[in-house]
């Protein structure tokens, strides 16, 4: 549908090989030879809860040279990435739309829209102590 995001599961161990710079350096080398787009990297870890039945995520942001965290928190699925450009809003460094509803615009749809390619990558199944 031309959306401009790149996604797949991932185990925890490889998640620690992700947060190289080496491989973060590979992503936007890469990124910056195939196209003059802007590039956000999302990486985040869940845990699930088994006893109680709720999952948790921390997540780190990387966009336009800056490495932002967001903390250990609720959510499943892909709520990570709407946390992410909630933050990225926050800061100032998106702006996204914002719908009478008081909704907003989702963060790929942001991306699409900007020309800024957006990849995000979960680990699933960590421990928790991964994710602090």
């Amino acid at each position: 549908m031309g959306r401009t995001c790149e996604k797949s599961k991932i185990c925890c161990k490889t998640y620690a090989k992700l947060l190289t710079n080496e491989f973060l350096s590979y992503i936007l080398a890469l990124n910056l030879k195939t196209t003059s787009m802007k590039t956000l990297v999302i990486l985040a870890k869940e845990w699930s809860d088994k006893v109680n039945g709720n999952s948790y995520f921390s997540a780190k942001i990387y966009f336009e040279d800056q490495e932002i965290e967001l903390p250990y928190q609720y959510g499943y699925g892909n709520q990570y990435e709407s946390e992410a450009g909630k933050k990225l809003h926050e800061l100032g460094l998106i702006k996204l739309e914002q719908y009478n509803n008081g909704g907003h615009e989702s963060l790929w749809q942001y991306c699409r829209k900007n020309d800024i390619k957006l990849i995000s990558n979960k680990a699933e199944n960590c421990k928790k102590r991964y994710l602090k």
